[in-house]
């Protein structure tokens, strides 16, 4: 299987695309994860799904959580040195970008949602986001210009081949 690379040494294991379609996303934020060795195996192996993820943000402790994502178990661990598959994982980020986004999931309608988690120079990131759910109405205006810039598109290649 070929590994996704981008030009700056990064390999994207997981996204979670349907969150840039629940959320609208304010502002994204890269943090790194804390994971257990056979973690980092799983997730090297691309057994994680993050749809299903969140992240709480607190002041008092200050911490970063990044809750109910899925990281498969290694089928090779050894008996006590595997983990568990949906446990509550720490995200590191600088106190000062834990406080900020502490104070706007406070704010009602805000939520923090992971976007992708991948690997940048060896180490395991994630790419949050601060972002407020949007409404059926703006789901619907979402899917119109999708389907407007894809008939846009269309007719450019087919002017294209002519």
């Amino acid at each position: 299987m070929a590994k996704k690379k981008d030009n700056q040494g990064t390999e994207t294991v997981a996204e979670n695309r349907k969150a840039r379609f629940d959320y609208a996303i304010e502002e994204t934020l890269e943090c790194g994860i804390m994971l257990q060795g056979s973690e980092v195996r799983s997730v090297r192996d691309k057994e994680v799904s993050i749809q299903e993820g969140y992240v709480s943000a607190r002041e008092e402790p200050l911490s970063l959580t990044l809750h109910n994502v899925n990281i498969g178990e290694l089928a090779h661990a050894a008996h006590n040195t595997g983990h568990k598959p949906k446990r509550t994982r720490a995200l590191l980020a600088h106190k000062k970008e834990i406080i900020k986004l502490a104070r706007k999931m406070a704010i009602k309608g805000y939520t923090i949602v992971p976007l992708s988690l991948y690997f940048k120079n060896g180490y395991a990131k994630v790419l949050v986001g601060i972002g407020k759910g949007k409404t059926r109405n703006d789901k619907r205006d979402t899917i119109s210009q999708r389907e407007a810039k894809r008939d846009i598109d269309r007719a450019l290649s087919k002017r294209r081949n002519t």
